[in-house]
């Protein structure tokens, strides 16, 4: 058995996201070069069993072939813009990937073509084409080449928005394979010259032209003219002996004829002169663009064959008789919708609806149908021939059948506003099957083929105010929505901060608290984000991460607030812009004013309790600023002591630890006046050491501070100084004068 070849004729998709709300992200897809634009198409094969082939003996066989790029492909551009036409040259294609069947290619868009408004792009491979006044023109002419000599002719006619490129690559002509057999015992060298038969099946030469001059929506149709003067291409390719194979490929533009009584020639290394088939070739199969069809030969030495596949030669078939028909796809009740079919001999003709015999012509050479007469619905249609042993079929069509005329209509559900990133879907309805276009500020932003509605999402247009309309288009019926306007906005972006602490009333949110109290501070946005929280208008803690949308959160906690009116406020950001929100959080001092007379020389009267403190037990408290806090705290009257007068009282003063004061259980130092009964008591919260604050400066160093130190032990000094600003801080214990 010989060895079949397998390809495709390949479609090629190209996909080109051209963005235009910004030049950042123009320059995503975009890159500007000297003279225009480099525009990047993404390229795909289709599937392999995109378009099924029919093999000419048999018409149940078919083959699915494969197509791949190769490297070294090139694709001739063209493109086409307000009725100007330029053809930007060839394009390597590059990047090929996936079992080789995608591939990039890229060409300069030339500077007279605006990419924001909509233009055409038109590509070939396989074959040149020529640009004059507005017109693309491919003259073409038959090949017959051994199979790894073609190139597929292809093309593509692609229109191109500013969002995308909407193009496929489509198959020109058709593709007769010739499998070739060398049963003989000599290699040979085959060169394939043709055929002779009673009617030809194709144009020898050919020329396509495409119109891009005043192209009503950027669609132009592809036109071509048979019969030019012209040779055929034909290259020759050595076969081995003993059964050595060969496969050429015959591309033509088919005529609508079958194969009758066809005599294969070719020239044969082994023979004087042109051989031609000792048997012939006939089809009942009408050759169609865009399909493959495969034919078999074998060589013996002396005679030249048509053959099966298998090789044999007695099961050749020769089938005379052929029919042809007519096909609409939609008709209406009472409205004449004729279709006929046309057989090459008297004969029995049967028109079948879906599967079943409708109408029958008994020796005639045609039969016509009014499909109008047929009930509303969808049929599937085909027409039979019998003449004997002899049959032939045209290929099967479907038509739908209405009731009457009904008009294309389309309507949506228009929305006046949407907000970026929040789905808003729009959709488009028509009452058939048709092509939808969603028309934006003049131009088609999207579209889709065949449909029945086309949905999109507004939160996806740029910002800003547009005007949108969407049309319909099914043949010469057109029909649209009002336009309406649709304003898109940014999202709005907002946050909220909180404060909660634990109460006499348990957890819960507060705006006061004692000194002292653990308080968090919880935030809420509607935006992913980060954050920055300011106490008093310093940044006090920044979000290490972003922070989810739409739940409180536990941002920042502490315990160090001191007495007062404090103001919190959160700084959020996010792509959209920034947030902010500010409350105010009072922290509440039973501060102690009492003060007592010790006697001292200098006459300066001590507070009975600590700064921040309501009693003389509590620490009250800790003390980190520059400023005088006694005087920030319980008021201009009062201040810190300096250096000296803490010395007044050890020397003027009974010093006495205790560990228990007046059964409270608080640890620290007892001063007592030798002057008076009056005393006040200096608590220690770690229980061993005790550090007050004095009002004097380190003189050594900026920012230091002397403070009195005492112990359990009965060690007291004033000698010592530390930084004040910034740490953790000391008590404090407040003077006034008399």
């Amino acid at each position: 058995m010989n060895k079949i070849y397998q390809f495709i004729l390949g479609m090629v998709m190209a996909v080109l996201a051209v963005a235009c709300t910004a030049d950042k992200e123009l320059e995503d897809n975009l890159l500007q070069v000297q003279g225009g634009t480099v525009i990047t198409v993404d390229a795909s094969m289709p599937s392999d069993n995109a378009t099924s082939k029919v093999g000419i003996s048999q018409q149940h066989n078919s083959l699915n072939m494969i197509a791949k790029w190769d490297y070294g492909d090139h694709i001739q551009v063209f493109v086409s813009q307000d009725g100007r036409t330029f053809d930007v040259g060839y394009s390597e294609i590059k990047d090929i990937s996936d079992g080789r069947k995608t591939c990039k290619f890229s060409f300069i868009l030339p500077p007279e073509i605006n990419v924001k408004k909509e233009y055409l792009v038109v590509g070939f491979y396989g074959f040149s084409g020529t640009l004059d006044n507005g017109i693309i023109t491919i003259e073409a002419r038959m090949e017959r080449v051994p199979i790894e000599d073609f190139a597929v002719p292809v093309y593509f006619i692609g229109r191109v928005s500013e969002m995308s490129v909407n193009a496929s690559f489509k198959l020109l002509g058709a593709y007769e394979i010739l499998h070739v057999t060398n049963k003989s015992g000599n290699n040979i060298i085959f060169s394939m010259s043709g055929y002779s038969s009673d009617h030809p099946w194709y144009y020898d030469a050919l020329r396509y032209t495409i119109d891009c001059r005043n192209i009503p929506d950027l669609n132009p149709t592809i036109a071509f003219s048979g019969n030019l003067v012209g040779n055929s291409k034909t290259r020759a390719a050595a076969i081995g002996k003993n059964g050595g194979t060969a496969t050429f490929v015959s591309w033509y533009e088919p005529n609508g004829n079958t194969i009758s009584n066809a005599t294969l020639w070719a020239s044969i290394s082994s023979c004087w002169s042109v051989c031609r088939s000792t048997n012939k070739k006939s089809s009942n199969t009408v050759i169609q663009r865009g399909k493959a069809y495969h034919l078999y030969a074998v060589w013996d030495g002396e005679e030249l064959k048509f053959c099966n596949q298998d090789g044999s030669i007695s099961d050749v078939v020769t089938n005379s008789l052929t029919i042809t028909g007519t096909s609409v796809s939609s008709a209406t009740v009472g409205t004449t919708a004729n279709v006929t079919a046309t057989a090459n001999k008297q004969c029995n003709i049967t028109m079948f609806v879906n599967g079943t015999a409708k109408a029958t012509a008994t020796n005639k050479t045609s039969l016509t149908y009014d499909l109008s007469k047929l009930s509303p619905g969808t049929y599937k249609i085909k027409f039979k021939a019998q003449d004997g042993t002899e049959t032939a079929e045209t290929e099967e069509f479907e038509c739908k059948v209405t009731d009457s005329f009904v008009p294309l209509a389309i309507s949506c559900n228009p929305v006046g506003v949407a907000t970026i990133g929040e789905v808003t879907n729009v959709t488009a309805t028509t009452n058939k099957s048709c092509d939808i276009y969603m028309i934006v500020d003049g131009s088609t932003y999207t579209y889709t083929e065949g449909q029945t509605s086309l949905t999109y999402d507004f939160s996806q247009l740029p910002e800003g105010t547009h005007l949108i309309q969407f049309k319909a288009v099914l043949g010469s019926e057109m029909a649209e929505t009002r336009e309406f306007q649709c304003t898109v906005s940014k999202p709005t972006f907002h946050v909220q901060l909180r404060a909660y602490a634990t109460t006499s009333s348990g957890f819960g949110m507060v705006s006061e608290v004692e000194y002292g109290t653990l308080v968090e501070f919880q935030v809420k946005t509607d935006q992913r984000c980060l954050m920055d929280l300011y106490i008093d208008g310093k940044k006090t803690y920044t979000s290490p991460s972003m922070y989810d949308a739409n739940q409180w959160i536990r941002m920042y906690a502490t315990d160090e607030l001191s007495s007062g009116t404090h103001s919190i406020k959160i700084a959020a950001a996010e792509q959209y812009g920034n947030a902010f929100d500010e409350i105010t959080l009072v922290v509440k001092s039973t501060q102690c004013y009492d003060y007592v007379d010790l006697g001292l020389p200098s006459g300066i009267l001590w507070a009975t309790c600590n700064v921040g403190a309501g009693h003389p037990w509590e620490y009250g408290e800790y003390l980190n600023t520059e400023e005088d806090p006694a005087t920030i705290k319980m008021g201009s009257a009062w201040r810190l002591p300096t250096q000296d007068e803490f010395r007044e009282i050890i020397r003027n003063c009974e010093l006495v630890w205790t560990d228990n004061y007046n059964g409270t259980g608080v640890k620290g130092l007892v001063v007592s006046s030798t002057k008076n009964s009056n005393s006040i008591f200096l608590p220690v919260e770690d229980g061993l050491v005790g550090y007050y604050w004095s009002s004097t400066k380190y003189e050594f160093r900026s920012g230091y501070y002397y403070f009195l130190q005492f112990s359990y032990d009965g060690f007291s000094t004033v000698n010592n100084a530390q930084l004040r600003e910034g740490r953790k801080g000391l008590l404090g214990r407040a003077v006034r004068n008399k």
